[in-house]
């Protein structure tokens, strides 16, 4: 069963890995991690369905079968040394490591080669009956001077040490050694056991659950990453409309003439405008507040040159040193532009205020215009994505408020600890 299962999670594993070629580098260590208990509960199942056998060449078997055994003995806790080096190093430098670290695993081949020679690790009677030599101990010693090697190597203080932590799904690093350690114990005290080969199959499987857990997580992330590009696209484009781009290069024209200054401002507007939409796109982060803000007066400088005082603006800015994702005031503000003050005859105002409490930064765009159902605000331009946005990046939430006649108010909150202050 124990073997079983073991081939069932290196071809699981294997399978992923093909897909992931970014995790090839510990999982290469992992796959060989598998490979060795496979060999070990193998060896070790045989070994002793052979004891006492009276089959032609049985003893010959034996021999060879429990030399084989004891050679992959500590090959399981080697590979696990190597896969914790790999995490705590990330990979730098184990290659000139491992010259060093194969030197044990060299003197035990050599050393349990010669056993049916001289019977130093085990021997087998004239009945076909298994033995314990004198010097089974230096296998031992060997595998689980790796085990204690690898909590060592846990203790290390590098750059990646936070991800070995003992908490959360990290504590598999600490965990690994504890069944094959406790159970190679027992059998070494309970003579004829076989309980090392269950512990093996035990701390695999812990480690095979993490890999698991990790690929979840993976899935996840390229889920969610796919979906905020999509709505970072969906957004952009929504800004860019052709009736806007029409209008606005329109009052660019007329001021050529009427304003020429004017309408150099306007330009430089204009391509800020633009280069802000454009730039959302290769955004995988947060930006931060002092570019959207830009952004946003750079939208609103051109609905002024179009619409001229049918806009005016207010702004209260008490605090801007923190992170939010792109396009997610600016298109609150063009909501209340379009659905708003230019619905209204005379037009109206627009304030836009930034207030930092200790647990959150309060941005809110309010407007005096025609107002409308909120309950149906999904429906204007980049509403819902906005508050994917901001929930999958920061943790922030949009709130609308609109009376009909009376305005609108959009209130975005994003937590401190998601605002990543600078």
């Amino acid at each position: 069963m124990g073997i079983i299962i073991l081939c069932f999670m290196y071809y699981n594993i294997g399978a992923y890995g093909r897909h992931n070629r970014e995790h090839l580098p510990d999982q290469a260590i992992f796959n060989c991690l598998q490979i060795a208990g496979i060999l070990y509960v193998l060896t070790d199942t045989i070994g002793a369905l052979v004891i006492g056998a009276k089959f032609q060449n049985a003893v010959t078997l034996n021999y060879f079968v429990n030399t084989l055994h004891f050679i992959i003995s500590p090959l399981p806790s080697f590979f696990w040394f190597l896969y914790c080096d790999c995490k705590v190093y990330n990979g730098k430098g184990l290659q000139k490591r491992l010259k060093i670290y194969t030197i044990p695993i060299i003197i035990n081949t050599i050393f349990v080669s010669l056993t049916p020679y001289t019977g130093w690790t085990f021997s087998i009677d004239s009945a076909n009956m298994y033995h314990r030599g004198a010097y089974m101990w230096v296998t031992w010693f060997i595998a689980y001077g790796f085990i204690l090697g690898s909590y060592l190597l846990l203790i290390v203080n590098t750059a990646n040490k936070p991800r070995l932590q003992l908490k959360g799904f990290n504590i598999f690093y600490y965990l690994f050694q504890i069944p094959p350690v406790v159970m190679g114990a027992m059998q070494i005290v309970f003579y004829g056991t076989l309980l090392t080969s269950l512990g093996i199959v035990i701390s695999v499987f812990i480690v095979y659950i993490n890999i698991q857990n990790r690929r979840l997580t993976d899935i996840a992330i390229e889920r969610l990453e796919h979906k905020l590009m999509q709505s970072q696209i969906a957004t952009m484009l929504s800004q860019i409309q052709p009736h806007f781009l029409y209008n606005s290069l329109t009052a660019i024209k007329k001021l050529c003439t009427a304003d020429p200054k004017a309408a150099e401002e306007a330009v430089v507007e204009f391509s800020n405008y633009l280069r802000g939409n454009m730039d959302s796109l290769t955004e995988k982060g947060l930006i931060p507040f002092e570019r959207e803000r830009a952004h946003i007066e750079a939208y609103l400088n051109l609905e002024k040159a179009v619409y001229g005082n049918k806009i005016n603006v207010i702004y209260d800015i008490e605090a801007s040193y923190f992170m939010i994702p792109s396009l997610t005031v600016q298109p609150i503000v063009e909501n209340a532009v379009k659905h708003g003050i230019c619905q209204r005859l005379g037009g109206g105002t627009i304030t836009v205020s930034v207030k930092e409490t200790k647990t959150e930064y309060l941005i809110t765009v309010t407007d005096d215009g025609v107002g409308f159902d909120a309950a149906n605000a999904n429906l204007h331009i980049g509403i819902a994505n906005v508050r994917s946005r901001l929930a999958a990046m920061c943790g922030g939430t949009l709130n609308i408020e609109s009376k009909q006649g009376v305005g609108t108010t959009a209130a975005i909150r994003i937590p401190r600890e998601g605002a990543y202050n600078k």
